[in-house]
């Protein structure tokens, strides 16, 4: 910077005419923010008296103008200005009074000859500067070389219009006025003319749009200047010229901003513009083409989609006779405004399009938008009602789609609530059963919803059978298993005359179902039904609850003729509980009987194998075996070999009462022959 401020004074002490331009350069890079206050300082200083030869005490101001830190600003345009004092830090003048009179001094810049003869460089700083102290330098010089006016141009001229400086405006206005014909078809100057402050620019640059309405309305340029101007007067001229321009011309217009508006990239510029064409633009915007609402929907832009919507809305030929993709576009669309624009315009379309549009109903009710969901729900409802075969594809659609593989979600649960309303229960009576009971045993609890309406319509609790009924009660639905209560109550004869079947509800997971179905049983079923295989088939369940109301079944039902059977079932069953009551029966059903003790063989080896459980079965079955092979040889030689098994397994407590019962066999029946040898220090211990 420094080298620059020195080759330009050195140009300048030369005369050389480069000065001018490289200092009108450095003039356009001083910025109107960077001026700062002005200010003023007084200042005290001491005076001799010539005439008493005193020292008087006076006082003086020292005066900063603004940008008094440059030091080459103030150098170039007050250098003849007197008592400027000019440092290395800033600019100041001298003055006794505090504020400076600068009356009298036309012009005080540095060459002022140089200035005399560079038109295109006062011009510039006229058009462009933005600061007021070098706005004032160029009027000066302008105003004593007027004939600089023949080199303006029209872009100079319309920036002069639009600066803030009065001085600067008028001087715009009388070079107009003086060479009107040199810009009459400069549209621009008369553009800026509307920016200018003073009010006869205004007035003149009205006068001379009037006078080329239909050559304007042509200029997509000059129309979006005009409709975006900050003036009210402006836009208001605009709409009237406008409303008086033909249907053709309209339209063309319309389209052209039309292409304007799918240019932009922000929504910053298009709020007046969207709202200047749906108030005077109307009449031509219902014919617009499809492609074109097309382009506005695809747009980035939120406002172009609404705009699109609002062409929909008000188009000639009616929404039904648009692609159903457009109102899709809108109403699965991520902004609020935009889908509620979507769901109003489809809910205005006339039934008999609504019905045509079956697939387009279908892609509303599974959209991943809720809104969209929730509003088409009752569009698809009253068209069911309308139209049957309508309600009867759309249900079994739905339906399908709620079969598919997945997770169940929020579009599920749309679907339910829309299927289970009463409009619909009439297609869901008609609904395939195989298709119900898909839906019934679907894992999504929606699909299970609508699967149990459905057979809720189609069966009664007497109509349905009962192998339905047993898996309905082993449902995970609480209201589902409720139901089935229900159709066992109401189907009581065919529970008990196929009780063999009906107690598969015992093993259910659901306790609700065994503990109903356990009550039913025992307030319905009479003794004669509670046959053997009933009962040991319900003492057989691995579930300590069916397993405890077996027994009490057996203990209430119990027949002697029938202990045989029960202690051969009831031998074989894994529960310890079970074990123990089966070996509490046996000094009672088997004693004497070595038919029945060995059939029982197994019983006694699982029993007596177990580590450290059964311990009261065991002591029971101990002596059971005792007992029955002391007092018959035939018994003593089918315990024998259970014997010699055991005591090579259990447990030390069981392996001495095996041994003790062993020797004891021996000395009662010496001849009978055993695998095992005792020892001779166990012979000693006997």
């Amino acid at each position: 910077k420094n080298r620059f401020i020195r080759t330009l004074f050195r140009l300048g002490d030369a005369a050389h005419p480069t000065f001018t331009r490289l200092a009108t350069e450095y003039l356009l890079l001083v910025k109107a923010a960077d001026a700062g206050r002005e200010r003023r300082e007084q200042i005290y200083h001491y005076i001799q008296n010539e005439q008493t030869g005193r020292w008087d005490y006076v006082s003086s101001f020292l005066y900063y103008p603004t940008h008094a830190h440059d030091i080459p600003l103030h150098r170039l345009l007050h250098h003849q200005l007197p008592h400027l004092n000019l440092n290395a830090r800033n600019a100041s003048v001298s003055s006794k009074a505090a504020i400076p009179s600068f009356d009298g001094i036309k012009r005080s810049e540095l060459y002022p000859e140089l200035w005399d003869q560079a038109a295109s460089d006062v011009l510039n700083l006229l058009a462009n500067s933005q600061v007021a102290v070098i706005q004032h330098f160029a009027v000066r010089i302008y105003e004593d070389n007027p004939h600089f006016a023949a080199q303006i141009t029209a872009a100079q001229l319309s920036k002069m219009f639009t600066l803030p400086f009065t001085k600067t405006n008028q001087i715009a206005l009388a070079i107009l006025q003086n060479n009107y014909a040199k810009f009459e078809a400069a549209t621009s100057v008369f553009l800026a003319m509307l920016d200018c402050q003073l009010e006869v620019a205004n007035r003149i640059a009205f006068d001379w749009m009037n006078a080329r309405k239909t050559q304007l309305l042509t200029q997509l340029a000059v129309v979006l200047q005009l409709i975006q101007h900050n003036k009210k007067t402006v836009n208001n001229w605009i709409a009237m010229a406008i409303a008086a321009s033909t249907s053709a011309q309209k339209a063309s217009l319309f389209d052209k901003l039309l292409t304007h508006l799918l240019t932009q990239k922000t929504e910053e510029s298009l709020d007046q513009l969207l709202g200047f064409m749906a108030n005077h633009l109307q009449e031509v915007s219902t014919n617009c083409s499809p492609k074109q609402i097309k382009d506005l929907l695809h747009h980035d832009s939120t406002d172009l989609q609404l705009y699109a919507a609002r062409l929909l809305k008000n188009h000639a030929q009616g929404i039904e006779h648009f692609p159903y993709e457009f109102l899709l576009c809108l109403m699965e669309s991520e902004h609020p405004k935009v889908r509620a624009a979507g769901i109003e315009l489809f809910g205005q379309l006339p039934e008999t399009s609504l019905y045509e549009q079956q697939l387009a109903i279908v892609s509303f009710c599974v959209s991943p938008v809720a809104a969209v969901r929730a509003a088409v729900a009752p569009i698809a409802l009253k068209i069911s009602q309308q139209y049957t075969d309508f309600g009867q594809e759309l249900t079994t659609t739905l339906c399908d789609v709620l079969l598919l593989r997945g997770k169940a979600n929020a579009v599920h649960d749309s679907i339910a609530d829309l299927l289970t309303q009463a409009p619909m229960q009439p297609f869901l009576k008609q609904l395939p059963s195989q298709l119900v009971w898909r839906l019934l045993r679907s894992k999504k609890f929606p699909a299970q919803q609508v699967g149990f309406v459905s057979l809720q319509a189609k069966s009664t609790p007497q109509s349905i059978d009962l192998a339905a009924i047993l898996e309905l009660g082993k449902h995970e639905w609480i209201d589902i298993r409720q139901w089935a209560f229900k159709a066992i109550q109401a189907q009581r004869a065919m529970v008990v005359y196929e009780a063999a079947t009906s107690m598969s509800l015992l093993e259910t997971d659901w306790e609700d179902s065994r503990t109903f179905m356990m009550n039913f049983m025992t307030q319905t079923f009479q003794a004669r039904d509670w046959t053997p295989d009933i009962l040991v088939r319900i003492c057989d369940s691995t579930r300590p609850d069916v397993q405890a109301f077996g027994l009490q079944l057996m203990e209430r039902y119990f027949k002697p003729e029938n202990a045989i059977k029960f202690l051969l079932q009831l031998s074989q069953h894994p529960a310890t509980n079970m074990q123990r009551r089966a070996a509490s029966w046996l000094a009672e059903h088997a004693s004497n009987n070595p038919t029945l003790i060995a059939q029982l063989q197994p019983f006694f080896i699982t029993l007596l194998s177990q580590i450290n459980k059964g311990r009261t079965a065991k002591n029971l079955v101990f002596d059971f075996l005792e007992k029955e092979a002391l007092n018959s040889l035939a018994v003593a030689e089918l315990v024998l070999p259970i014997l010699e098994r055991i005591v090579l397994t259990v447990a030390v407590v069981d392996k001495a009462k095996c041994i003790l019962l062993l020797n004891r066999i021996r000395r009662k029946y010496p001849h009978l022959t055993m695998k095992l040898r005792a020892s001779s220090r166990a012979k000693a211990a006997y």
